[in-house]
C-alpha cells in the first residue's frame, strides 16, 4: 500500500532528522564548568543549532542538485555526490570523514553517558553504587554499566536500530525535562 510506504518513509526521515539534530543538549553537561554559563550557554546552543541547520541545508541542496531523482534511492548520498564531483577519491574521502565523525560522536557519548549515570546515582534515581568514584576519581561503575549496555546493543542490531534507540531515549529525556521545567517554574514562582 502506497499510503503505508509513505508513512514509513516519513517516519524514517523524521528519525534521521531528529538524530542529526541531537547532541546539542550535551553542551549543558559542561555548564557547571563554564564561565557565565547563564548567558553563554543559550548563545552557544543557538549558535550550534543555527550552524548545523545552515550546513545541512547547503549539503542537501548540493546533493539534490548533483544527484537529482536518484538521491532518494542512494544508501550513501554524500559519498555518491562526492564521487560525482571529485571521482572515486572524493567518495573515499567523504566515507573516511563520516567514519571519523561517527567516532567523534561515540567518543563524546563515552564521556557524557557515564557522567549522566553518576549524576542519576548521586540523586538516588538509580543505585548509588553506580555513581561510586574509582581510584582516579572517575565513575567506574557507571563506565562499566555504559560499556556493557552499549556493547550488547551494538552487537544486537544495525545502525538504524541503534539510532532509533538513541532518538527515542533522547526524545523521552527531552519531554521529561520540559515537564520538569514547567513544574519547577510553578514551584519557584513567587506568590
Amino acid at each position: 500500500d502506497l499510503h503505508e510506504l509513505k508513512g514509513e518513509s516519513f517516519g524514517a526521515a523524521a528519525l534521521i532528522v531528529f538524530y542529526a539534530f541531537s547532541g546539542f543538549e550535551t553542551l549543558t553537561v559542561a555548564a557547571g564548568e563554564m564561565k557565565n554559563s547563564r548567558e553563554n550557554l543559550p548563545f552557544a546552543i543557538m549558535l550550534v543549532i543555527s550552524f548545523c541547520s545552515f550546513l545541512y541545508l547547503i549539503i542537501q541542496c548540493v546533493a539534490m542538485g548533483m544527484m537529482g531523482d536518484s538521491l532518494g534511492d542512494s544508501q550513501m548520498p554524500l559519498a555518491e555526490a562526492s564521487q560525482i564531483l571529485m571521482g572515486e577519491s572524493g567518495k573515499w574521502v567523504v566515507s573516511v570523514m563520516m567514519l571519523i565523525s561517527i567516532g567523534g560522536i561515540n567518543l563524546s557519548a563515552s564521556f557524557f553517558t557515564p557522567r549522566s549515570g553518576a549524576a542519576l546515582a548521586e540523586d538516588g534515581m538509580i543505585p548509588k553504587q553506580i555513581g561510586m568514584k574509582g581510584r582516579f576519581g572517575t565513575p567506574t561503575w557507571a563506565i562499566l554499566v555504559t560499556v556493557g549496555v552499549t556493547g550488547i546493543l551494538a552487537l544486537s542490531g544495525s545502525f538504524a536500530h541503534l539510532a532509533m534507540i538513541s532518538v527515542i531515549s533522547r526524545f523521552a529525556q527531552h519531554i521529561s525535562t520540559c515537564l520538569a521545567v514547567i513544574v519547577l517554574h510553578k514551584k519557584i514562582e513567587p506568590s
